[in-house]
Formats: C-alpha cells, sequence, structure tokens
C-alpha cells in the first residue's frame, strides 16, 4: 500500500460569494496559532460529517500531490514575532546600514555594549509623574539577550540633518529662558528619529526628554529605527549632563518619529515594524499641570498639522481647555552674515551661547538659527504665540522670511485609518490600538514536525520562514 502524498493548496480563492462567512474568515486570519485553525477545520469536518458547504471551503482549495508548501499563513504582530525570533528574524545574513555614523558619542568617547544596554535606564525620565508615560521598547531591543548581533552592529549617529535639529532646538530653548522658562506647557516633537533625539538633547536642560518609541529595528524595517538608536547613542553623554541642571519640575518634551507612519505597499521584502505614538490623555496632561501644549515637526509651507495618528489627541487637548499650537522648524532660519556682525558688536548673545550645557563634538560646524530670520525678529515668536511675554517682544521686527502658521492653528478632527481606535472608549492615551494590517507581518507555519516555526508565505521569505507585508 502506498503512502499517502501529503495536501497542498494550489490556488487561493477570495471572491465574496465563494468564502463565505467574512467573519468567519477574519477569524481565522486573525487567530496567530496555525494550529488553532487547523483543529477548527477539523471540527467542522466532523461535526458536519465530513462535509462542509463549497462556499466555506473555497477558500482553502487543496488536492493531492507533491509539494514544498510549508503551511498556513496567518498575520501576526511585527514586534511580538521579533521578541520571539529575534529582532533580525527572516534576515540573519543581513547587515544594518548607519549613514552618518561615527566613532564617537557627543562627548568625544567611544561607546560600547554596554553603554547601549544601558539606554533604556539612562534615558528615562527622573520625574515619577512621567515615568508611566515612556515607551522605551526600541531602548530595550538592546537588553533582549537574543539580540546580541545587534549590539555589535549599532554605531553612533551624526548628521548634518541631526545637528541643525540641534541648533535649532538651541534657537528655541533661548526663547523659552527669556519667558523665565514658564512649566505649564509641553512639548511634543515629532521629527525623523534621529533629528527627534538631537532636538531633545538641545532642549533637556529645561524640558523632561519622554522617550516614545514603540519598535524594534529591523534589517528590512519600513522604520529606519537603528538610526534612532545609533543617535541616542551619541547624544546620551550631553542627555545625561542635562539631568542635574534642569529643574526638579521641568515640563515634559514628549518625543516620536515622525518615521513611523512611513509609507508601505505590501513588499516581499519589507518588515512593516510601523507603531503608533502614545501620548497621555488631556485629563492627564491637565493633572500635570500643563495648560499650553507646542507640536513642532518640519513641515513645509503655511499651512500646517499634526500627524494623523496624534490627530485625535492634539483635538481632545484642545478641547478640554489645553491650547495646543503647532510649530515648524522651517521658521528657524540661518543667521545672515549681517546677523553675525551685529551679534559680535552688539549687546545680545546668540542662542546658542544662553545654554548651560556645551554643545556636543562634532565634525560640523555649530549654525546659528533665528526665529523669523533675524536676530531682531527672534523675539516676535511669544508675540506671534501669544503665551508669554519678554522684555524684547515689544521691540521685535518683523520676521524677514516667510513663516507658517502654526501660531494660528486650530486642530480639526479629520477621518484617517487611527480614528477612534482605543482601548476602553478612550480616544487617546496608552490604550491605542494599531489599525488592521498596521505593523503586522504575514508568516507561514508548517505542520511538520522537523520544520522551523516559520516557514515562508506569501509574499516570499528572508530565511526564518516569514513574508513581510501583511
Amino acid at each position: 500500500m502506498s503512502q499517502d502524498k501529503p495536501f497542498s493548496r494550489k490556488a487561493f480563492i477570495n471572491k465574496p460569494d465563494l468564502t463565505g462567512a467574512r467573519w468567519w474568515q477574519d477569524e481565522l486570519q486573525a487567530d496567530p496559532d496555525p494550529f488553532n485553525r487547523r483543529n477548527a477545520l477539523k471540527s467542522m469536518l466532523w461535526i458536519g460529517g465530513g462535509v462542509l458547504s463549497a462556499g466555506l471551503l473555497a477558500g482553502l482549495v487543496l488536492t493531492v500531490g507533491d509539494s514544498d508548501d510549508p503551511g498556513m499563513q496567518s498575520a501576526v504582530d511585527a514586534l511580538e514575532l521579533q521578541r520571539e525570533e529575534g529582532w533580525d528574524v527572516g534576515a540573519m545574513n543581513k547587515v544594518l546600514h548607519f549613514p552618518g555614523a561615527v566613532s564617537q558619542d557627543a562627548r568625544g568617547q567611544t561607546p560600547d555594549g554596554t553603554t547601549l544596554r544601558s539606554l533604556s535606564s539612562r534615558l528615562a525620565p527622573t520625574q515619577a509623574e512621567l515615568k508611566p508615560y515612556y515607551v522605551p521598547t526600541l531602548f530595550q531591543a538592546a537588553t533582549d539577550p537574543n539580540n546580541a548581533a545587534l549590539l555589535t552592529q549599532v554605531r553612533p549617529v551624526d548628521t548634518p540633518e541631526m545637528d541643525a535639529a540641534f541648533d535649532k532646538a538651541r534657537a528655541l530653548l533661548s526663547l523659552f529662558q527669556e519667558a523665565s522658562s514658564p512649566r505649564d506647557i509641553a512639548l511634543v516633537v515629532d521629527l525623523p528619529g534621529p533629528q527627534a533625539v538631537a532636538f531633545a538633547a538641545a532642549l533637556a536642560e529645561l524640558f523632561e526628554p519622554v522617550f516614545l518609541f514603540d519598535n524594534w529595528p529591523h534589517p528590512a524595517g519600513v522604520v529606519p529605527s537603528h538610526l534612532v538608536l545609533g543617535a541616542a547613542l551619541f547624544y546620551a553623554p550631553l542627555l545625561a549632563e542635562s539631568a542635574p541642571v534642569r529643574p526638579r519640575s521641568a515640563p515634559p518634551l514628549f518625543v516620536v518619529d515622525s518615521q513611523r507612519l512611513n509609507p508601505y505597499t505590501d513588499d516581499p521584502n519589507t518588515f512593516d515594524n510601523r507603531y503608533v505614538a502614545r501620548l497621555p490623555s488631556a485629563e492627564r496632561l491637565k493633572a500635570l499641570g500643563v495648560k499650553h501644549v507646542l507640536y513642532i515637526n518640519d513641515q513645509a509651507g503655511p499651512e500646517l498639522q499634526e500627524a494623523d495618528d496624534l490627530n485625535e489627541d492634539i483635538v481632545a487637548y484642545q478641547a478640554a481647555g489645553v491650547d495646543t499650537k503647532l510649530l515648524s522648524l522651517h521658521d528657524f532660519s540661518r543667521a545672515s552674515s549681517e546677523d553675525l556682525a551685529a551679534l559680535a558688536s552688539g549687546p545680545f548673545a546668540a542662542p546658542s551661547q544662553s545654554a548651560a550645557v556645551a554643545p556636543p563634538v562634532r565634525t560640523g560646524v555649530p549654525l546659528i538659527f533665528f526665529y523669523g530670520g533675524s536676530y531682531l525678529s527672534h523675539p516676535a515668536f511669544w508675540g506671534s504665540y501669544g503665551w508669554y511675554s519678554t522684555p524684547r517682544s515689544a521691540y521685535a521686527m518683523p520676521p524677514v522670511r516667510p513663516l507658517s502658521r502654526g501660531a494660528d492653528f486650530a486642530p480639526k478632527l479629520r477621518p484617517t485609518v487611527f480614528s477612534s481606535r482605543a482601548v476602553g472608549g478612550a480616544v487617546s492615551g496608552v490604550g491605542k490600538q494599531k489599525p488592521s494590517g498596521f505593523g503586522r507581518v504575514s508568516s507561514s507555519s508548517s505542520y511538520h514536525p522537523s520544520a522551523p516555526s516559520y516557514t515562508g508565505g506569501r509574499s516570499g521569505s528572508f530565511g526564518r520562514g516569514v513574508s513581510f507585508g501583511a
């Protein structure tokens, strides 16, 4: 008697008139355990006496014959898969690339694996009230014992874009210092990850950074979060120096990576490690004493808006009486030669000279930026935003460069893929959920006992049987 040949799928049909109840199909796809789905099919066959309707089985067309079909597919959370299989799941032979890699950090020292492993604890907020909002997921990737290869690859990163973000943040720092360092404000910095870290480092002597990086790096990742690790490694000593300098009740600076929402289409060569940012709710911000929120991004043009996943948060802030405005980094322009000459001979110091913590040791030359394009228009910032006043505000000159309309920003609800996706009915806060198919990858589980956990997928495989793009 010949041995039975294994079953294999020869076709996949996904039409409404053939696939049967959509809720049943969705439940099968949502279940991360492929063996449970097999058992479900067996149970249905048993209940029906071995006969199911053609519509119910049409989504799984099986035939007898030789095949290397690895098994059934399932969509799994990308981060959960990395925690189970390793940060580089499916791409173990690929390396991370670090544009702007340098050998030393912001203080001219050479960091090592110990420094990288300590980022999660070193960069945590010191204020107990802010600790619940800290999201160290990215930094924790370096502490996982299964991620030893990651430690050998991460390098400090310092790019011209990071340098410009740092110098513009120092210009903003000088404006807050002129306004007597107010405590009733919170900043939300939404820039590409490395620039966001640099921006936070420049403000850390007055604001307490609260990092919200909720993914792991991957060699084929949609989000290049390994560069954020490199930037944190570079600025770690400067951030540490700022902690004892800033006020004990310093206002919060929530730091998010704008690349978390990078565009993505189903691609077998890409790993979807996108994620959503989780800000405190309006009620929790008010409990921290926050009356104003300044949301900072790098959008160009007169009209600004917050990221899609933060739309409902920002609208909720305004509705709760927390005045919220936007600021574009493009509103800060490099000082002209005339400005530099005036600073050298006049009574006013450059914005960067007001900082207590020394700037980083870097290859690029520090630049001077002003709001509105001139040192004479720089004090006009508070005249535009209206929250505070300084002695120089009344004498500020009009901007010499076009500005955004961030000071007149009025948040409005708009439909996004993230709309009303929160646990427990809360619109904002830590309960926010990812939309369907966001930050998920497709994997196929083999039924053969000797096969690896993941053995191929619908869009291709990176070696551990994971296809990226659920």
